[in-house]
């Protein structure tokens, strides 16, 4: 392998591109001069390499065997691995100071995958996971450019040079925020590696600068698992300009400072963002979030309310509550919230939803799929607005929200719920009911549970009391649950954390709504702390 030199080989080397797989200048071939890699930001795995050799390759939370072959020549694994391994960013567990096998191994897997594969699977060319493929190829040039095959070497470029052509290309149907973003970074990234390339990089700044103004960005609120990945690589890519002695625009300084304050206001007092709209727990999203706090200052955020994101934030002492009351019609999530007491987690909840599968029953659900349907105006006939939100902060001795959703209309209900923070965090007061739509017979029997999900590392204690549980946290925290009126009871359920499934217990408050539709309850920490 020919490493030893390679920095300098960047600075003086060109390479020829065939006309098929770059853009021609009047029939004739052009070249390409890569005149810097980006920094590495994110942090690397560094079982990666051993766990490869042993046959099996960890990826999104899941490790599929392998053998001896190519990952690319897997039969059969998760979407969620594949969109992973086509991204390439576990080239970051390969540094260049691998031994040669390490590196051969690498790229032999790659190029049986450009020659042979890269066609022939749709996830490759996904639109959220073609431009973290050109970042990961352009940030890990030293591995897959170490070496001294020249067809090796002309491959990865045409192929890379065509991906990043792709980029340009009109975006086809709806496409997500984070996907275009990334996208975007992409294109500025290449536009300032690639030498001689300005008119790339001015147009992917003039697209940064109309898309941080949009209310697309404004949507990337909503997909906290995207927000850390997007801080890495919105600063990769403000060091980048530094290194190529470029002002860096200041739709970049913008996009970095929202993005981590959206962030921010998602973090819990056990260091990680609410697990409201948290897809995936696994190595890479961990190694994600560690990097973020190395690069970005993510302090703790105060109270506040993201209304185009849809999250609110209630902060008092060491309590934090973070509520999601901007989710989808006929979801899960909405209305759901967790809660924090200093660096421990305390419970999370989902919304209210209709049970379609048991006639009658209308249940508050945890770690059910949840459906992004809107429903159609004409089914919630008695409300002025199918989705109200009300959040108080200014009022130093108590924060609250108060929020309203329409995702139980098939069943004839609105779901309402108030939560207010009192007394310096040590008082949560919460309400649950359900409003009857307008038309819709209100006096049909049905019942409903007030479902807590305990996080598993809090203990419960059965009072002599019908109506109230003692909880006591992983941090010695001391909170008491109760319900004045009613029985509450605890039962097994599963916690769901990304990837990860582990049992837990939950609070549960059953009602019947022929008799009333409301559950007022109250957590109160009873330590001597705070």
């Amino acid at each position: 392998m020919a490493s030893a030199n390679f920095t300098s080989l960047l600075r003086s080397s060109t390479w020829l591109l065939g006309r098929t797989d770059v853009e021609q200048s009047q029939g004739h071939a052009r070249h390409v001069e890569l005149a810097a890699i980006p920094p590495m930001l994110r942090a690397a795995d560094t079982s990666f390499v051993a766990e490869w050799r042993s046959g099996h390759v960890p990826l999104a939370g899941h490790s599929v065997f392998i053998d001896a072959g190519s990952p690319f020549a897997v039969a059969q694994a998760p979407d969620a691995w594949w969109s992973a391994l086509f991204g390439f960013s576990w080239l970051r567990h390969v540094p260049a100071s691998s031994d040669d096998a390490t590196v051969a191994r690498v790229q032999e897997a790659v190029h049986s995958w450009v020659v042979g594969g890269a066609r022939h699977h749709h996830a490759a060319q996904r639109e959220a996971i073609l431009p973290r493929r050109v970042l990961s190829w352009l940030a890990h040039a030293d591995v897959l450019l170490q070496t001294s095959d020249a067809k090796f070497y002309d491959l990865i470029l045409v192929k890379l040079l065509a991906d990043v052509r792709s980029l340009e290309r009109p975006l086809r149907g709806p496409v997500v925020a984070g996907d275009r973003l990334l996208a975007l970074i992409a294109l500025a990234q290449a536009g300032l590696c690639i030498a001689h390339n300005e008119p790339m990089r001015m147009r992917a700044e003039a697209a940064l600068a109309e898309f941080q103004r949009s209310t697309a960005f404004a949507a990337l609120g909503r997909q906290p698992d995207q927000l850390a990945e997007m801080i890495i690589d919105i600063e990769a890519l403000r060091l980048l300009y530094g290194m190529r002695g470029v002002a860096v625009p200041s739709q970049i300084d913008a996009i970095k400072r929202d993005t981590t304050a959206a962030l921010a206001a998602l973090m819990l007092g056990n260091g990680r963002p609410a697990r409201l709209a948290t897809p995936r727990d696994d190595a890479d999203a961990w190694l994600t979030l560690a990097s973020v706090r190395r690069h970005a200052e993510l302090a703790p955020a105060s109270a506040c309310y993201n209304e185009r994101a849809g999250f609110a934030r209630l902060v008092s002492g060491d309590t934090q509550i973070v509520a999601d009351v901007g989710a989808p019609l006929d979801c899960a999530q909405a209305l759901a919230f967790e809660m924090s007491c200093g660096n421990a987690a305390l419970l999370t909840s989902d919304g209210l939803r209709a049970d379609r599968e048991s006639s009658g029953t209308i249940i508050f659900a945890q770690g059910a799929t949840a459906s992004t349907q809107a429903l159609p105006a004409r089914s919630l006939p008695g409300l002025e607005s199918a989705h109200n939100v009300a959040v108080e902060l200014a009022d130093l001795a108590v924060q609250s929200v108060d929020a309203t959703h329409a995702g139980l209309a098939v069943r004839g209900f609105t779901h309402r719920r108030r939560l207010a923070l009192r007394d310096g965090g040590r008082l949560l007061e919460g309400v649950d009911e359900l409003r009857p739509l307008v038309g819709r017979d209100t006096a049909a029997k049905a019942t409903f549970a007030v479902r807590l999900v305990l996080h598993p590392s809090v203990e419960v204690a059965l009072s002599a009391a019908t109506d109230q549980l003692d909880l006591t946290l992983a941090n010695g925290h001391r909170w008491t649950f109760a319900a004045a009126g009613r029985v509450v009871s605890v039962e097994g359920a599963i916690f769901r954390d990304g990837l990860r499934a582990t049992p837990t217990l939950q609070i549960l408050v059953p009602v019947d709504t022929a008799s009333s539709r409301t559950v007022t309850w109250q957590l109160t920490r009873t330590d001597a702390q705070g």
